[in-house]
């Protein structure tokens, strides 16, 4: 095969020894192409991919997509393993520039790329974590079937600065790991990750996207006061994630006892390990104070399982009593609340990046305390569907209610905070109100008292 045009992309591969070429082959079109990364499957078969200007680089039938879009497209090819043969070969990009600087490939042949786009009309998928361009230049995780004919899922991933993804990695459950460089100090990250803060010119990132593609597992910065990029990723079975790239910080995080913690020059090279486990459960027992209140001017009332309703001081002819003990407790002001209260129990999952902390702590025989507390002002109610008459009562109505309030939770070691969280509590609640038409209901929760009450971590 021969040279296209203004320059080519290449693909070689070398006998075992080194001393000789099983294959070497020319890939491109007639203008410029460029291969930047590569990955092999169990069979052999290699995957590129890289950018293009060629409006003729060379594509498959049924390939996802065999129309150049215009200024610079990614592309991914796949070649059998002699080196003889596209198996398949597509563009990947929208109506600006667009490349892709790292691919991978598991073990049933779906091929996963990362790179940078200018195109607000990247190919995105329904669902994906972003279908959004941000700003000068998104990051992006595009994942292609086994025939390269479809987008699994594809999804932007940045902030409104540049971003660019450069190393790319999957683990045995499908779990994408993405490093690359981000200007943008809006980078997604998840709570409680390493570095949720933009540190300076321009910073690495680490990011864990789902198998699905529809959400981030954890995403951090990592970087110090000047410049920072991550190069390239890797992964291990035990959901370790080990990042190399280059930084110019003289600050750039470092571990004690490190090979290396001193900056030696004008630009120092990194290796950095992150472990990013699973998300572990938790579960928070919550005793819930709950007011209702109808209001109207006729007389009312309510039956449920209730405490006493209070009585604001400044309301003294209310005339308060049971009709009997299935019957409805009676107001004859707008001002009457009714209190009930119930306990509930949901299960919640901890942060990566403090599950990661907890695991840290315990690892050195420390101690991990838990605090939690309702957020002020973060209650509200909504009443689901329309309300039901009952036939015991007269005006009775069973009234579904839907109670909502954020608590944080806190955890500490050895009494060291290490990082908070908030958890929605909703709670739903059949309550009978015995009212007229045109009478309206307001709800709240009034007080809160919590407890995680078991962990797995």
């Amino acid at each position: 095969m021969t040279s296209n045009g203004n320059g080519d992309a290449f693909v070689t591969k070398l006998n075992p020894t080194g001393t000789a070429l099983v294959y070497s082959t020319y890939l491109g079109g007639t203008e410029l192409d460029q291969g930047l990364g590569i990955a092999v499957d169990n069979a052999g078969n290699a995957y590129v991919t890289g950018d293009t200007l060629s409006a003729n680089f060379p594509t498959t039938p049924g390939a996802f997509q065999t129309t150049f879009n215009a200024f610079t497209d990614a592309f991914v090819t796949k070649l059998n393993p002699m080196g003889t043969q596209l198996v398949y070969s597509t563009y990947l990009g929208g109506s600006d520039y667009d490349s892709t600087t790292g691919i991978i490939v598991d073990n049933v042949g779906n091929a996963y790329v990362t790179g940078y786009t200018s195109s607000t009309d990247f190919p995105t998928t329904p669902g994906a974590f972003d279908t959004t361009y941000k700003g000068d230049g998104d990051a992006f995780v595009t994942k292609l079937n086994p025939t390269g004919s479809k987008l699994v899922y594809s999804t932007y991933l940045g902030g409104t600065d540049l971003d660019q993804g450069l190393g790319i990695a999957v683990d045995n459950a499908g779990n994408v790991y993405v490093t690359g460089a981000t200007q943008s100090a809006d980078f997604p990250t998840t709570t409680c990750a390493f570095d949720t803060t933009f540190n300076g010119v321009i910073d690495a990132f680490v990011t864990k996207l789902n198998p699905a593609g529809t959400a981030l597992l954890y995403s951090t910065y990592l970087g110090g006061s000047d410049f920072n990029q991550g190069y390239a990723i890797a992964v291990d079975n035990a959901h370790n994630a080990y990042v190399t790239g280059l930084t110019m910080s003289t600050d750039f995080p470092t571990s004690p006892n490190a090979f290396d913690t001193t900056f030696n020059g004008v630009q120092d090279a990194f290796v950095t390990k992150f472990n990013i486990p699973p998300a572990q459960p938790f579960y928070l027992g919550v005793s819930l104070t709950k007011d209702v209140q109808v209001q109207s001017d006729a007389t009312l009332s309510v039956q449920g399982h209730f405490c006493e309703p209070r009585i604001p001081h400044q309301t003294t002819d209310l005339s308060l009593q049971k009709e009997n003990d299935i019957g409805c407790i009676r107001a004859k002001r707008v001002h009457d609340w009714v209190v009930f209260g119930t306990e509930h129990q949901q299960k919640g999952f901890i942060p990566v990046g403090l599950t990661s902390q907890i695991l840290d702590c315990q690892n050195v025989n420390s101690t991990i305390t838990v605090l939690c507390e309702a957020i002020p002002g973060s209650s509200s109610f909504s009443i689901l569907d329309d309300t039901k008459l009952t036939h015991e009562i007269p005006e009775a109505h069973l009234v579904m209610i839907r109670f909502t309030v954020l608590v944080r939770l806190q955890y500490f070691c050895n009494g060291t905070p290490l990082c908070d969280f908030e958890v929605p509590v909703t709670t739903v609640d059949r309550v009978i109100l015995c009212y007229p038409e045109g009478t309206s209901i307001v709800a709240k929760v009034s007080a809160v008292e919590c407890l995680v009450v078991g962990e797995n971590c």
